[in-house]
């Protein structure tokens, strides 16, 4: 990775914005504007950029969107290699989802905003995102499609909340299916599909139209029956600690041995967004020498001919009428944004349509938004019960629940099929299964 000046803090003192129409920002947005500046200055030479983390991500996608740019983002995932991926299985969905809508893209214009932390693990190669398209009157293999479900990464649940989930209830099945806002509900008559339709996941009441077909995605990947057989023998031989060994806790990590892994890196032409050297340096090192280093000490790190720096504008006419000799361009949803600022259009304002809210001012251009930020959607983490570190008797704490001692696992049925369940112990000898 080819060095350079990394403070965002320093570019913030060496390149300061009026106080009266700027507040500080944070270091992401200055990362931001020198990806910015660089894609600009090399147009349709990049298809990616490696970030820190989300919050750098985020402000990342929304400069990209200002050169027209069809961003998808990939979650920071965090985990250890070798380690049990079950309390990631959020990120993984979403990650599944991305690449899945990224390898359907075809347009020249698309571009992977990736955190260092995710592009070193093996990330699931196209042909693992076989659709299953399910349609009004057909006659179906309920287990084929369980099946396909389970080995694709849903999760089986009473009650489908969120994306990645699905539900067999008798003669409907519930399915939150990836690249879909609204989970879908199919009733059957026997085993022939008779109705399709989108439900509300908070108050589980169905939409009123009904749909012709509906096309299931895999949540993380799916596999066929030979590639997850050949895993889940990978599986069984690791001498890792995890305690399950199973294709939802390992699997990822196993891609890379079944030639079944995209190295993004040798595909598309990545740039780094800002200096990762140290965090490359200690990521290398935890890994005890499992990243493939060659492929990113490659990568070129983005650096800005014309310097760019960001604006959190809070008087969008104020600022223009005091740069009114610069190349002005206004990123707006709706014209009627305009009325609402008290702007008037002139011979050197271009507007463009977009959600991005990114602002910029360079020496000869200014970049206004008059769309509001939106908020980063950070990922809360869910509560996980850490089993490998538990041992019969142990005190755990339930949120709902309360204090009770751990009492090993218990084999029980659910959906008609057989599931491992921690059972925790409470006063009375009441149990909980988890």
């Amino acid at each position: 990775m080819r060095a350079t000046a990394k403070s965002a803090l320093r570019t913030a003192k060496r390149y300061p914005t009026s106080k009266s129409l700027s507040k500080q920002l944070p270091a992401a947005a200055y990362t931001a504007a020198t990806l910015f500046g660089f894609l600009k200055s090399h147009p349709n030479s990049f298809s990616g950029a490696i970030v820190a983390d989300d919050k750098t991500a985020f402000f990342c996608a929304d400069a990209c969107k200002l050169l027209r740019l069809d961003c998808f983002v990939l979650p920071d995932i965090r985990a250890r290699f070798g380690e049990d991926l079950r309390s990631y299985q959020k990120e993984l969905i979403e990650l599944g989802e991305t690449l899945s809508n990224f390898y359907a893209q075809e347009a020249k214009n698309r571009f992977l905003i990736v955190p260092y932390s995710t592009v070193t693990k093996p990330l699931p190669a196209p042909s693992l995102y076989a659709t299953f398209t399910l349609s009004f009157g057909d006659t179906i293999d309920m287990e084929r499609i369980k099946n396909y479900l389970l080995d694709s990464g849903y999760n089986s649940v009473d009650t489908v909340e969120q994306k990645g989930e699905f539900s067999f209830r008798g003669d409907v099945i519930d399915i939150f299916t990836i690249g879909s806002e609204n989970a879908v509900r199919i009733l059957l008559d026997d085993q022939q599909i008779e109705s399709i339709r989108y439900f509300d996941h908070a108050t589980q009441k169905s939409f009123p139209s009904e749909l012709e077909k509906i096309e299931l995605r895999p949540a993380v990947f799916a596999l066929d029956h030979s590639s997850k057989t050949k895993m889940q023998t990978l599986i069984d031989q690791d001498s890792g600690d995890s305690f399950f060994k199973d294709i939802a806790s390992l699997g990822l990590w196993k891609l890379h041995e079944l030639n079944l892994d995209i190295n993004l890196l040798n595909e598309y032409k990545f740039c780094f967004a800002e200096d990762l050297s140290q965090e490359l340096d200690e990521l290398y090192i935890d890994s005890d020498g499992l990243i493939d280093r060659s492929c990113l000490d490659e990568v070129p790190m983005a650096t800005q001919q014309t310097v760019y720096e960001p604006l959190s504008v809070s008087s969008p006419k104020t600022l223009i009428a005091f740069h009114k000799d610069k190349d002005i361009t206004i990123a707006l949803s709706y014209d009627s944004q305009l009325k609402a600022n008290e702007i008037e259009n002139a011979k050197n304002i271009t507007l463009f349509y977009t959600d991005s809210a990114a602002s910029f001012i360079s020496k000869n251009e200014l970049i206004i938004s008059l769309n509001k930020p939106a908020r980063n959607k950070r990922r809360a983490p869910k509560p996980t019960l850490m089993l490998d570190s538990l041992t019969i008797g142990d005190y755990v704490v339930h949120e709902n629940y309360g204090v009770g001692r751990f009492n090993g696992l218990e084999q029980g049925r659910l959906l008609g099929g057989e599931r491992d369940f921690a059972a925790i112990i409470y006063a009375n000898d009441d149990k909980l299964l988890l």
